[in-house]
């Protein structure tokens, strides 16, 4: 079989699926990105309600 019908058919990639580097970097990203999160959730909720979605 070739390489790329085993990836068609999901054969799992030997690559990791993080970096060392991004790894390192969670910690620090995270507070940023926790805080962008919460300024952004109320925009996400009012236009999945005006689509339809919610309560």
């Amino acid at each position: 079989m070739s390489e790329a019908t085993q990836k068609t058919l999901g054969t799992p990639s030997r690559e990791p699926l993080l970096s060392p580097a991004s790894l390192s970097s969670l910690p620090t990203n995270a507070p940023a990105q926790f805080a962008e999160s919460a300024k952004l959730e109320p925009a996400i909720k009012a236009n999945l309600k005006g689509l339809g979605y919610g309560g």
